[in-house]
């Protein structure tokens, strides 16, 4: 692995959709808290903070098909840049391995870091993870497939 290269490791310190985190740190005691210490975050615990619509990122993701949510995203890329899509949660959409490389995510999204696909019907993990990292080195992409079998994918 080269000398500059990253590897992140994910602790599950809050295990969230997308959707429903506004509502968890408003609602569980010491979640805001705790969160804001392990990323070194100042918080205003006293701030009052208006309801949003979360960015586009509405709970009504399901009643969208894939393609509408993928475009609706892609149009917010064009229109604010590459890192106004970071994170990208396609759940429970009936996405399988011929879909999956269909969408071409890497080129559409070139700043995401973060992509959910809870509740698909993809099987094979090379469906995910070899479009995903075609921008990595070996060692990398080694890694994430090791980890994807460890987790039995």
């Amino acid at each position: 692995m080269g000398q500059e290269s990253n590897i992140f490791l994910v602790d599950h310190a809050f295990s969230f959709h997308l959707s429903d985190a506004p509502k968890q740190l408003q609602e569980v005691p010491g979640l805001v808290e705790r969160m804001a210490s392990l990323m070194c975050v100042d918080i205003d615990l006293n701030s009052d903070v208006e309801d949003t619509d979360n960015d586009g990122c509405e709970s009504n993701n399901n009643k969208l098909g894939v393609m509408e949510i993928v475009e609706r995203e892609v149009q917010k890329v064009k229109k604010e840049g590459a890192e106004a899509v970071m994170w990208l949660e396609l759940e429970d959409l009936d996405i399988d391995d011929d879909l999956f490389p269909s969408l071409d995510l890497p080129n559409k999204f070139p700043g995401l870091i973060a992509l959910s696909l809870c509740d698909n019907k993809l099987k094979s993990p090379e469906t995910i993870i070899n479009p995903i990292l075609q921008n990595f080195d070996d060692s990398v992409a080694e890694a994430v497939i090791l980890i994807a079998r460890v987790l039995k994918f």
